[in-house]
């Protein structure tokens, strides 16, 4: 009988501590993910400023964020298709590098990446402001006031 005994306790115990292990593991794993999650967010605010802390924000393994400020209704402009739009590009700053005067018409795949990307998540008659990694702009190039690795933020208005 103290042997039944002795192997039931043993095998609650060896089952608690299976349970405390698997319990710690996911703890932990969740713990990472978590702290990998804020590595991700701390890595925005540095490229674009305290506005890509907004949940609203698309955010594509690319390293491209879109906010939709107005849906629009018209169809989402595919690889190919002429686009006609307006738009304000800054940098994180707040500094202002070029505006549309007038609207601008391109082909979706001929403009900066980025750009062609972001209008390709809007449909026509929307608003959006687009958050353009270096990879996906102008990269280690300096184009006029953009300094090398900038990130880009365009202020977008897709025209039906």
């Amino acid at each position: 009988m103290k042997g039944i005994v002795v192997t039931v306790l043993l095998l609650v115990a060896l089952g608690a501590g299976a349970y405390y292990l698997q319990d710690r593991q996911a703890r932990t794993a969740a713990a990472a993910q978590a702290a990998a999650e804020q590595a991700v967010i701390e890595q925005r605010v540095e490229r674009f400023g305290e506005e890509a802390r907004n949940p609203a924000i698309e955010w594509r393994s690319t390293g491209l964020g879109v906010l939709t400020v107005e849906e629009g209704d018209g169809p989402v402009p595919v690889p190919g298709a002429a686009v006609t739009f307006n738009y304000v590009g800054r940098l994180k700053d707040g500094t202002e590098f070029q505006r549309s005067e007038e609207p601008l018409e391109g082909r979706i795949g001929r403009l900066v990446p980025g750009m062609s990307a972001g209008l390709q998540h809007m449909r026509r008659g929307g608003r959006a402001i687009i958050f353009v990694p270096p990879a996906l702009g102008y990269g280690k190039v300096q184009i006029g006031p953009i300094p090398e690795n900038a990130s880009l933020i365009f202020e977008v208005e897709l025209l039906p």
